[in-house]
């Protein structure tokens, strides 16, 4: 079974790749979870051998890590509304009344909040990923960016309230299950 694993990870290596970089902007992130998901495999080899479809397994884990990674972000209390500045893509999930405990409920709330993050337009997705996904300052991403501190902020906004809809949406679709 070490064999197949090995084979299947070497076939699938740059998709897999690829499927967490679109998702973590971190390179060592990235790289720590796809070797974190060949470790796993090979530890779980004899587990493995019911699996039809080791390809799907391996996207399934990645994915699973991908969410992981995300709730390991340190979260901020948002306390007041109009602190936008705090506010995490984590408390959008959390806020919207979703839960998200269930596997499978979780991955289809993650998947659906990563294809709305890429739906906003660039410049609020880059602030989105960078300041509420990834926690780094206003103040850090203006002197990256050379963009005003309030029109980050503005950025912002703009985004969360998209992504509120889009979870409000979500969890009507939820309810309907």
């Amino acid at each position: 079974m070490t064999e197949k694993i090995k084979k299947t990870y070497r076939e699938n290596y740059r998709s897999i790749k690829r499927f967490i970089e679109r998702r973590i902007s971190s390179v060592e992130d990235s790289e720590d979870i796809l070797q974190d998901i060949f470790m796993k495999a090979l530890d779980d080899a004899n587990s493995l051998y019911a699996v039809e479809n080791l390809a799907a397994w391996f996207f399934r884990v990645a994915a699973n890590r991908v969410i992981d990674w995300y709730r390991r972000k340190k979260r901020r209390e948002v306390s007041l509304p109009g602190a936008v500045d705090e506010a995490t893509v984590e408390d959008l999930i959390h806020d919207s009344g979703i839960d998200i405990e269930k596997d499978f409920i979780r991955s289809l709330v993650v998947e659906s909040l990563i294809n709305s993050i890429e739906e906003l337009p660039p410049d609020q997705a880059w602030v989105i990923i960078r300041q509420g996904i990834e926690g780094r300052t206003f103040k850090e991403l203006s002197q990256e960016s050379g963009i005003s501190v309030n029109t980050l902020i503005s950025r912002k906004r703009y985004a969360l309230s998209f992504l509120q809809n889009r979870l409000t949406e979500i969890k009507g679709l939820l309810s309907e299950v």
